[in-house]
């Protein structure tokens, strides 16, 4: 009991741990929020899902809570550095009772898939807003997302919802209401 209680109030903690404090952004997103978004976009998506990729893709930024959310742009340009943070991240998780990453290689690109789907509707949000700062971070996940479909690793279904995102334009209250 005093394991899982320990991962129910470490990950509560984890998922108000604030993400992408290296841009200026409108909106201010915590790792639950971010979990919750790349989760039902799996969860709405695939056809069937699996239950260690959704404890996976609940878990997967937890270890943010010990090391942080190091900057996409430090990881890509020094990849001894970002394989020691996740290492780092790995440790965190571990100790505190999640375990992520027990996947096939279908469903880790399901998790790379989502996890990239969700940052970039966030930063689409935020041009929406006007915020021109997020241009490069979106810029940045649809070029990795263009990159996993003409490789083969973007999830089929996933193809159509990377273009309906770059084209999403928010609707009023009553619109969601509608009937399709």
């Amino acid at each position: 009991m005093l394991n899982k209680l320990r991962t129910l109030f470490y990950s509560r903690e984890a998922g108000l741990v604030k993400r992408n404090h290296n841009w200026p952004s409108q909106q201010e997103q915590q790792i639950g929020q971010h979990s919750w978004g790349a989760l039902n976009i799996y969860l709405i998506f695939h056809p069937h899902p699996q239950m260690d990729t959704v404890m996976t893709l609940q878990w997967h930024d937890c270890g943010e809570r010990f090391a942080g959310d190091m900057p996409a742009p430090a990881k890509w340009h020094n990849p001894d550095l970002n394989n020691e943070y996740i290492a780092v991240e790995n440790i965190a998780l571990h100790r505190n009772g999640m375990q992520v990453g027990l996947l096939s290689p279908d469903e880790a690109q399901w998790v790379k898939a989502c996890d990239k789907l969700e940052f970039m509707m966030m930063a689409k949000e935020e041009l929406l807003r006007g915020n021109l700062y997020a241009k490069p971070p979106y810029d940045a996940s649809w070029k990795g997302l263009m990159n996993m479909m003409e490789h083969g690793d973007l999830p089929l279904p996933l193809h159509e919802v990377i273009f309906a995102v770059q084209n999403y334009v928010p609707k009023g209250d009553m619109e969601w209401m509608e009937e399709d």
